[in-house]
C-alpha cells in the first residue's frame, strides 16, 4: 500500500517565481511543544489506514510493525516538515506512508493486491475512488457520507448510544488506536 498526505503551507513563490519559506512560527503546526509537525498532524491518517488494512489480512493480536526507509526533514522550530517511512507488519502486509507541510502530496491511497488495485484519490473525503479488479475499471458511488469525520461521529455516538465500549468494525479500537500511537511516535523519533 501506498499512502501520503501533503499540503504546502510553508514555501511560497513571490512575483518573480522564486520560493520562499514562510511560516509562522507561533502557529501550533511548527511549535514542538503543542504537538506541531506532520506526522502528529496529518502522518496520523495513512498509518492508522494501514493498521486497518493490515487487518484485512489477518487480524493476529501480536501484529507487529517495524518501520523502515525513514527520512524526515526538520524545520528551524524543530518540527517535522516533510517526512516518509515504510511499515512492515509481522503479517507479511507493508506500506509507503508519506507526510508533509511542505509537499502537495495530495490525498492519494494505493493498495495493490495479487488481482487488482484500489485507488482512492482522496482518501480523507472518501470520494473519487476506483478499483481496478483483472484490468476492468470500478467506480464507487455508493457512499452514505462524503469524508471520513462524518463515519467517526456516526461511531462514536452509536458506541454512547448502545453504551458500547468497543467501537464497531471499521473504527480502530483502542488497542490499534495505541499501536498508530506508537508508528507515529517511532516514525518521528526514527527521523532524528
Amino acid at each position: 500500500m501506498k499512502s501520503y498526505f501533503g499540503i504546502n503551507i510553508i514555501e511560497k513563490k513571490n512575483i518573480f517565481g522564486f520560493k520562499k519559506i514562510k511560516f509562522d512560527e507561533k502557529s501550533r503546526l511548527f511549535n514542538k511543544p503543542l504537538g506541531g509537525g506532520s506526522i502528529y498532524d496529518l502522518g496520523c491518517y495513512p498509518s492508522s489506514l494501514s493498521i486497518l488494512i493490515s487487518n484485512l489480512k489477518s487480524k493476529k493480536e501480536e501484529n507487529n510493525v517495524d518501520l523502515k526507509n525513514t527520512k524526515i526533514e526538520f524545520s528551524s522550530t524543530n518540527v517535522d516538515i516533510d517526512s516518509y517511512t515504510d511499515l512492515h507488519f509481522s503479517n507479511g502486509f507493508s506500506s509507503s506512508i508519506g507526510s508533509s507541510f511542505k509537499k502537495n502530496l495530495g490525498k492519494k491511497t494505493e493498495i495493490i493486491g495479487s488481482n487488482g488495485l484500489i485507488i482512492i484519490e482522496d482518501s480523507w473525503h472518501c470520494i473519487n475512488s476506483k478499483i481496478i479488479l483483472n484490468g476492468k475499471n470500478y467506480e464507487n458511488n455508493n457512499l452514505k457520507y462524503d469524508n471520513i469525520f462524518s463515519y467517526e461521529i456516526e461511531s462514536i455516538s452509536n458506541s454512547l448510544i448502545q453504551n458500547k465500549l468497543i467501537p464497531e468494525y471499521p473504527a480502530l479500537n483502542r488497542f490499534e488506536t495505541e499501536k498508530n500511537i506508537r508508528i507515529i511516535n517511532d516514525w518521528l523519533k526514527s527521523g532524528g
